[in-house]
């Protein structure tokens, strides 16, 4: 358990590890989030994971793209994820529940901290946040609030919750024989013919309420923009509303100030529940480690993430086709699928996860970036 309260501490700590070379600078051995975030963040918000962040329309790839400096999986549709929860895919999905396959699992919890996401869009919002914005966009009366195109999203009392081999294999004991627990066997058990694993064993699991901060103005059919003093009642009468159809959303009125619309408010929108957010997998594929190390020394991930920026800078009306098409001739590496993403990570044999390697962490970056491009360039 020592060994897990430690890790928690150091999880964060490479954040970057050189990830795909765009990160030069030196990073101490060991220091907390926090820490690590004061010093770099201009380079999460100008640099090149923020690029490729804004440079996307898919919302699951935007979520990919934003976890990629900090070597963490997003968690895309929260259903109360933790620790020894076993997903189908990265997509999500679970096989089974923690208490299925490792009941009683022994567990570490922690405080961390997380970066704010800037020009964040409402896609990228949680599902309560966007019934909140959906709701308070009805208005009353006719007159509709409208929102900025885009806002700021940031993360409050983040909190993680983490176990650890050991930990698991202890637990797993009592439930080895079940069926819907035996293609976890070859991921636990490195004696065990690798062949029949299924599914991706939830390691550390990172859990926030988040906070979108937003300017809104308010507009009524073909009467003028309401003012400052009728914008604060209608945003009030709103945020009673949400209480009153229980959404777990509650609304500020901020500032006036100036945004694209003219003179408006500034609100942020508070999810009162926290959400999990984000993970990092138990264990991983020696096999798709091995592949994605080549990758990354190869430079071919770099090359299919930085022709994808070019394309969209130089060439913003091209096909998802033909910028595949682009990307392929020349990284001479195809662009996987999702699918196919997901089946790598879940072939044998396995190792623990181990974020203080820095190949380790940096594959998962890598996997966040193929995942980012591979769903914004999906077709249908």
């Amino acid at each position: 358990m020592l060994a897990l309260s430690r890790r928690i501490g150091v999880f964060a700590t490479l954040v970057a590890f050189a990830l795909l070379g765009v990160l030069a600078s030196p990073r101490p051995a060991h220091a907390g989030l926090g820490e690590w975030l004061q010093r770099n963040i201009s380079f999460l918000r100008g640099g090149k994971p923020e690029a490729l962040r804004k440079s996307l329309d898919d919302p699951a790839a935007k979520l990919f793209a934003f976890f990629q400096p900090l070597g963490l999986l997003p968690v895309l549709a929260p259903a109360g994820e933790m620790p020894g929860d076993v997903y189908r895919s990265t997509l999500g999905g679970f096989r089974t529940r923690q208490p299925t396959c490792f009941p009683k699992l022994a567990e570490v919890a922690g405080s961390a901290n997380l970066p704010s996401m800037n020009e964040a869009t409402q896609a990228e919002l949680n599902a309560t946040l966007k019934a909140a914005i959906e709701e308070a966009s009805l208005g009353e009366g006719g007159v509709k609030l409208r929102f900025e195109r885009t806002g700021t999203l940031s993360f409050d009392n983040v909190s993680v919750r983490s176990t650890g081999e050991a930990e698991v294999l202890k637990s797993f004991q009592a439930t080895k024989n079940r069926p819907e627990c035996a293609p976890l066997a070859p991921i636990l058990d490195p004696k065990a013919n690798p062949r029949g694993a299924e599914g991706l064993i939830l390691g550390n699991v990172y859990t926030a309420a988040a906070n979108a901060h937003w300017s809104v103005s308010a507009e009524g059919g073909g009467q003028a923009k309401l003012g400052l003093d009728e914008l604060a009642k209608l945003i009030k009468r709103v945020a009673e509303r949400l209480v009153g159809r229980d959404i777990p959303v509650k609304i500020d009125l901020g500032l006036e100030v100036q945004g694209s619309l003219g003179r408006t408010r500034e609100i942020s929108l508070v999810s009162t529940k926290a959400l999990p957010v984000a993970y990092a997998p138990l264990f991983i594929s020696l096999s798709h480690l091995a592949q994605i190390s080549e990758g990354i020394k190869s430079n071919r991930i770099a090359i299919l993430e930085n022709v994808f920026l070019a394309e969209r800078r130089s060439h913003p009306t091209s096909s998802r086709r033909e910028i595949r098409r682009v990307m392929t001739k020349e990284a001479s590496m195809d662009l996987p699928s999702p699918e196919a993403i997901s089946a790598a990570m879940q072939t044998g044999p396995f190792a623990p996860f181990d974020p203080e390697k820095p190949e380790h962490a940096s594959y998962i970056a890598a996997v966040d970036t193929l995942l980012a491009l591979s769903l914004e360039l999906t077709e249908g």
